[in-house]
């Protein structure tokens, strides 16, 4: 009689599991792509992150990666890489402040965050300087560099990584302040216009 309530009891289980659906696979595109990152293969890391978000658009950790994998590469897109981590950060403020990268404390990807916005904002307060263009715009990334850096220091003022980030920002406004200072450069002047040489008399 006990073997056949036994066998009864595995009977109603094995049907009870046959209904239950199966643990979701887990998902090794993170995984990959945060050890291509960290090898420095820039444009494979993109590739699987960027496959990544279509199927988990809000993880703040791969839109904070894909702005790393620009910032990284050769071909770095400041604008886009700025995107990216303002992206990620916005999910990471969205979701309760939970850190998506498991390495990264909760803390530090926010701080990470806005250190690498700093960065962007002075490397691009550089081109501006390196290409001579109108101070004015080098000055609007400076000023949002002085955000970023402030809300740096907000979540971790003793961190080195916020003392990098200001360091940097000091440096970046005093090649501005270097730069406002030097002199115009001359432009070339045109050639002069030469007289219509009159027809040659013929001897």
């Amino acid at each position: 009689m006990r073997g056949w309530i036994s066998a009864g009891f595995a009977l109603v289980a094995v049907c009870a599991c046959a209904g239950c659906p199966s643990p979701a696979p887990v998902d090794k595109r993170f995984e990959q792509a945060e050890y291509l990152l960290l090898e420095q293969r820039y444009v494979e890391a993109r590739t699987l992150l960027k496959e990544f978000l279509l199927d988990n658009p809000t993880h703040s950790g791969a839109h904070y990666y894909l702005g790393r994998s620009y910032l990284g590469s050769e071909d770095f897109s400041l604008a886009i890489a700025e995107g990216e981590i303002v992206t990620g950060l916005d999910f990471f403020l969205q979701q309760d402040k939970h850190s998506a990268i498991s390495r990264f404390p909760d803390g530090y990807f926010e701080l990470i965050c806005h250190v690498d916005i700093t960065r962007i904002k002075c490397l691009q307060a550089r081109v501006v300087i390196e290409k001579n263009l109108p101070p004015a715009l080098a000055r609007a990334c400076i000023t949002e560099a002085e955000e970023a850096v402030a809300h740096a220091r907000a979540v971790s003022p003793d961190a080195g990584e916020t003392a990098a980030a200001q360091a940097e920002l000091e440096h970046t406004k005093a090649l501005l302040a270097q730069y406002l200072h030097m002199p115009a450069v001359p432009s070339v002047p045109d050639a002069p216009e030469h007289p219509a040489s009159s027809p040659s008399t013929m001897v």
